[in-house]
């Protein structure tokens, strides 16, 4: 991990996280009230969330989550109501949606989505407003979901009706006059615009194209 103030002087490593001259690789670097999270493999504890405030010292791992050296692929890291969201990988919940404050009692996953270690692989999270987009791919097939951060607050909008899982899963999601807009295989005719009101009834697909 590198850090850079535009100048050659001002830029240094921040720390050398995986040692013995191996790439720790950081990746999905992510602002949350002031503190930088991303990915990095520091050669013990596999590929997981790291944050830092700029300084070796403040350069920690936030949890193991998938312990010992596998990893828990953390995806898709987004701020969401001045806290961590993102999709990782636990062997007793499956991947799922984690959300973290920064602390590792504070790293936990929101829903297990799929009963045990079954997996829903959430993805292409949008925040907008109090509420967390997100599309899921599972057994049953590709489906829109939100959350409010909470479990109960946690709930499917739309599942695809024809069960595959190579479907295009929602995703680009934009907000537009109270409407948001977002891209999506939920329909037999395949991929095509949809809208949502944040509400079951209220989402469905705006036009058929092709």
């Amino acid at each position: 991990l590198w850090r850079s103030n535009g100048e050659d002087g001002g830029t240094f490593m921040v720390k050398n996280i995986y040692p013995a001259g191996t790439a720790s690789n950081p990746d999905n670097f992510t602002l949350v009230n002031g503190t930088v999270y991303f990915t990095a493999n520091d050669g013990t504890n596999g590929i997981e969330i790291w944050k830092t405030d700029g300084t070796e010292a403040g350069t920690v791992l936030v949890k193991d989550i998938n312990p010992g050296t596998a990893t828990s692929s953390p995806a898709f890291l987004t701020n969401f109501n001045n806290k961590l969201y993102f999709s990782a990988y636990n062997p007793t919940v499956g991947n799922e949606l984690w959300v973290s404050d920064g602390s590792a009692l504070g790293t936990i996953v929101v829903k297990d989505i799929s009963a045990n270690a079954a997996s829903t692989s959430p993805q292409n999270m949008k925040a907008i407003g109090n509420t967390l987009y997100f599309g899921v791919n599972r057994t049953e097939g590709v489906s829109l979901w939100k959350t409010d951060g909470t479990e109960a607050g946690t709930v499917q909008l739309k599942l695809s009706t024809s069960f595959n899982q190579v479907k295009t899963v929602p995703t680009d999601f934009t907000l537009s006059s109270e409407q948001i807009f977002f891209i999506a295989d939920m329909d037999p005719n395949g991929v095509e615009l949809w809208k949502t009101n944040g509400s079951k009834a209220g989402t469905m697909v705006v036009k058929t194209i092709l």
